[in-house]
C-alpha cells in the first residue's frame, strides 16, 4: 500500500521537516541523558542525528503521519574527551567498564512523527508520536 500526502501537504522526507525531526530527536536525547547514567560520558547536544528510511504511512491534505529510523551518533562529552587525550591509562580502563564501550556503536531510534499544515497554509508543526528504543 502506498500512501502520500496530497498537494499543499509537505513530504515526510522535505529538508525542513527532517531538520525539525532531528532537533526534536537532539532535545529527546538530551532529556533522557539528563536522567541517565550516560550524561556523565557522552553530549547529547553535540551527538550527530540522521534520518534513515523516511516513509509516509498515511496521509491527506492537512497532515502526513512518518515513520522513519533516528540514527544517533554519539559524541564525547568535553571532561571525557580531556581524559582520553590526557590520560589515556586511566581512559583505557574506562573504555572496558562503562557506557563507553558503546562509543562507535550508533544509536538506532524508530520514531513515528506527524506533520500538520497550518489552516493558513504558511507553516508546519511536527510532533514525534512514537519513539522506540530510547
Amino acid at each position: 500500500l502506498v500512501a502520500g500526502c496530497s498537494s499543499g501537504a509537505p513530504d515526510c522526507s522535505a529538508t525542513n521537516i527532517q531538520e525539525t525531526v532531528k532537533s526534536l530527536g537532539k532535545k529527546e536525547t538530551a532529556n533522557r541523558f539528563r536522567s541517565s547514567i550516560l550524561q556523565n560520558y557522552f553530549d547529547a547536544m553535540t551527538s550527530r542525528y540522521d534520518l534513515n528510511g523516511i516513509r509516509t504511512v498515511a496521509g491527506n491534505s492537512r497532515k502526513c503521519s512518518c515513520k522513519a529510523t533516528l540514527h544517533i551518533t554519539l559524541e564525547l562529552n568535553e571532561k571525557m574527551k580531556e581524559m582520553k587525550d590526557k590520560d589515556p591509562k586511566a581512559w583505557g580502563k574506562l573504555n572496558n567498564e562503562t557506557p563507553i564501550k558503546f562509543l562507535g556503536e550508533d544509536i538506532n531510534i524508530n520514531i513515528d512523527y506527524n506533520v500538520e499544515r497550518t489552516d493558513d497554509g504558511r507553516e508546519y508543526y511536527v510532533t514525534l508520536t512514537r519513539t522506540e528504543g530510547w
